[in-house]
């Protein structure tokens, strides 16, 4: 009789359940005092944390960490998780999404995963946050036996995250609308009561504004390069009622010159589109999918205002479906930007 060779069980993780505060570049967090936490600069990290005696491992990174400006890569995260699982490795297993609040009520989108690492079954997630402008992300990492003794923990920690007043611009209008300008103050516009939204320094998505579930983001942008043809053309389309191709091409090049956005990165639907006519300004609503990757689109829907002082759209990312439902409230915002030089 061959005995079956013992196979050692991985000592249990005790937590006190005590934290500790750690700051740096702005951020607060806290971590099981059995952890060593570290604050750093280097390579886009703010924090390492490690448990001794183990291969856990979590780090939180800000800044220029993630290509997505500021809340959008929340939405986008919460709407792309198989994308985002796929980018830590071929084999990477998508498990699911959950939506963590930081004390500052500030969501974080959780995605949690499994991938094998040279050999090493793991497990971990990834937790995106956004104080307005930028964002963050934490990443944790564990074998996939120790796992369940410290994914709580890490739950805890990136729950715990706080910003401080100058890295949270997240603006809300809780009671009543308010009105956002963007950094370089050129522009404005009324966010409706529930709504969030924060400026950002890109000056081609100046605004960013969050439906009040974290369900979609709207993309402002804006532009001013109106000449005499093209106000002809919009004075035409509001005049006859109808849209043309002219107006169309007329849409495509603004987009492309102010967003970057071109008709190979976007694919409509053209029985979604529509247009209407808010007093003196032509509305355009388009609905598809935007390229965000090499290979990778996701549902999209772009509102483009036309009026006689310039061009605005707004590209919205995340629950379409929902965003439709709210194309009042969107057409509302779109209707009230105001140049202001």
């Amino acid at each position: 009789e061959v005995e079956e060779p013992e196979v050692e069980e991985p000592e249990a993780i005790i937590l006190s359940g005590e934290v500790a505060p750690y700051q740096n570049e702005g951020l607060t967090i806290a971590a099981p005092v059995e952890w060593d936490v570290t604050a750093t600069t280097m390579f886009d990290n703010l924090f390492t944390m490690e448990v001794p005696g183990t291969e856990i491992v979590g780090l939180i990174q800000g800044g220029d960490a993630l290509d997505f400006p500021g809340v959008m890569a929340v939405i986008i995260m919460r709407v792309l998780p198989e994308f985002i699982v796929d980018q830590f490795g071929e084999g990477a297993v998508y498990l699911g999404t959950e939506v963590l609040t930081t004390p500052q009520n500030m969501p974080v989108v959780k995605i949690e995963f499994e991938a094998d690492l040279e050999g090493t079954p793991m497990a971990g997630a990834f937790y995106t946050l956004s104080p307005g402008a930028s964002a963050y992300i934490m990443i944790a990492l564990a074998p996939i036996d120790e796992w369940s003794d410290v994914g709580a923990a890490m739950d805890a920690v990136a729950a715990s995250i706080e910003f401080e007043p100058d890295l949270a611009t997240l603006q809300m209008a809780v009671d009543e609308p308010i009105y956002v300008v963007d950094e370089a103050e050129t522009l404005e516009i009324v966010l409706p009561t529930g709504w969030q939204a924060a400026a950002t320094d890109d000056p081609t998505l100046p605004i960013l504004a969050v439906s009040p579930g974290y369900d979609y983001v709207a993309a402002l942008t804006a532009t001013r390069d109106m000449d005499a043809e093209v106000v002809a053309l919009l004075d035409e389309a509001l005049v006859d009622g109808e849209v043309n191709d002219d107006i169309m091409a007329l849409v495509m090049d603004l987009m492309s010159d102010s967003m970057s956005l071109d008709e190979d990165s976007l694919a409509l639907e053209p029985d979604m589109s529509e247009f209407f006519v808010v007093r003196d300004e032509l509305v355009l609503r388009m609905v598809g999918s935007i390229e965000v990757d090499e290979g990778v689109s996701m549902p999209a829907a772009i509102y483009v205002g036309l009026r006689r002082d310039g061009l605005s759209a707004l590209i919205v990312f995340g629950d379409i479906d929902l965003a439709l439902a709210d194309e009042a409230t969107l057409i509302e915002i779109l209707d009230s930007l105001l140049f202001i030089r």
